[in-house]
């Protein structure tokens, strides 16, 4: 079954006329869904990548500070054979 919001997109994008998206009924139905259902859901998949970024962002910051690791590129070498 088709919800009527998908309904009315197929008949817009049919007749290529997507004015009835500017209709106080279409607007009320769109807002009730983005409050709805697709707002908390944005919202945690929002929250699991920003958990997702700094979990990276410190990783990185942890192995670029670990004093073990050597660079193979040394700028002086290649400064002075110009």
């Amino acid at each position: 079954m088709l919800s009527p919001l998908h309904l009315i997109w197929q008949a817009a994008n049919r007749n290529d006329d997507y004015s009835v998206f500017g209709s106080a009924s279409v607007c009320a139905i769109i807002k009730f869904k983005w409050d709805r259902f697709a707002w908390p859901i944005f919202m945690l998949q929002m929250g699991y990548y920003l958990v997702h970024l700094f979990v990276c962002i410190i990783m990185i910051y942890a192995v670029v500070q670990e004093d073990g690791i050597e660079s193979t590129w040394d700028h002086a070498d290649k400064v002075s054979q110009k």
